[in-house]
């Protein structure tokens, strides 16, 4: 049997269209079925394929990465491509590693620093 709605195609104990909606009623489903006893609906036109930006945006995290890669190596440039890399693009992921490991290697650096210091002044004041 076929929907007098829109014309797909349902089972006979049903009560609604599957694809419509529209309510079967009993009375119709015979005069329905003799009268679109040949009817084929066409298929839907095909979807157009989603459209993707295929140019990556330039520089999109590359100072980021640079940040993060220098953080261990040099520290310093690690700092600032980091902050560089903040404010440059929407991907900060990289860029807030960056800063926070140079960060946590200067602040380590100090308290060796203030460390050697210390013990050095004791040492030589004995």
């Amino acid at each position: 049997m076929y929907c007098h709605q829109c014309g797909a195609q349902i089972d006979d104990s049903s009560k609604f269209c599957g694809k419509c909606g529209a309510p079967v009623n009993s009375e119709n489903k015979d005069t329905v079925t003799q009268n679109n006893a040949s009817y084929n609906p066409a298929p839907p036109p095909p979807q157009p394929a989603p459209q993707y930006n295929a140019q990556p945006a330039e520089n999109d995290g590359i100072f980021g990465i640079l940040g993060l890669v220098f953080a261990f190596i040099i520290p310093l440039l690690g700092l600032i491509f980091s902050i560089i890399g903040l404010g440059k693009t929407t991907n900060r992921g990289y860029a807030k590693a960056g800063l926070i490991i140079s960060i946590l290697y200067f602040a380590l650096v100090f308290l060796i620093v203030i460390i050697i210091v210390t013990t050095s002044a004791s040492f030589f004041a004995l």
